[in-house]
């Protein structure tokens, strides 16, 4: 017996599955002729992306998790959404030259981010290292084309970074 629920044939006696109408939530309900078994098909894309707007939400909002409904919500909350906190946001690659871009470092606990945006703070690229060095400098500067002008409060290292 296969595991997979989203197939178009009975788990239990291997038949080709029918619609048969949908549920109060207006999903598409499937029904085996044979057995008489009834399943629907779960899109994981949809579930996934429902997910992520839920963890979104609450992270950009100003409630806990315990305020969105208890410490039984808040669980639920934290079980459902645990694949969230693996996300690795990515940037594009920089294709467009830009004139004036500006650079700046901070320190976030133990770690440093290094950041690259243009003159009207949009981000290009960032790094993270653990001190501001210049190989942490150029890693950063070399996923970018080279500007005319670079703004930098004075920082360690990169003096000695390239494009």
């Amino acid at each position: 017996m296969r595991n997979d629920a989203n197939t178009t044939t009975c788990l239990v006696c291997g038949q080709r599955l029918v619609k048969n109408g949908r549920t109060a939530a207006g999903t598409q309900r499937w029904r085996c002729p044979d057995c008489g078994a009834s399943s629907v098909r779960k899109r994981v894309d949809l579930v996934r992306r429902n997910q992520l707007r839920e963890f979104l939400e609450w992270l950009h909002g100003k409630h806990s998790q315990h305020e969105l409904g208890g410490a039984s919500a808040a669980r639920q909350l934290r079980r459902r959404t645990a694949w969230c906190w693996d996300i690795e946001p990515a940037l594009g690659p920089v294709k467009t030259r830009h004139r004036v871009i500006l650079v700046d470092g901070i320190y976030i606990g133990s770690w440093c981010s290094l950041i690259a945006v243009t003159e009207d703070l949009q981000v290009l690229a960032w790094q993270w290292c653990s001190t501001e060095s210049s190989a942490a400098w150029s890693a950063l500067l070399t996923r970018i084309p080279a500007p005319e002008v670079v703004v930098c409060v004075n920082r360690p290292g990169f003096d000695a970074a390239s494009f």
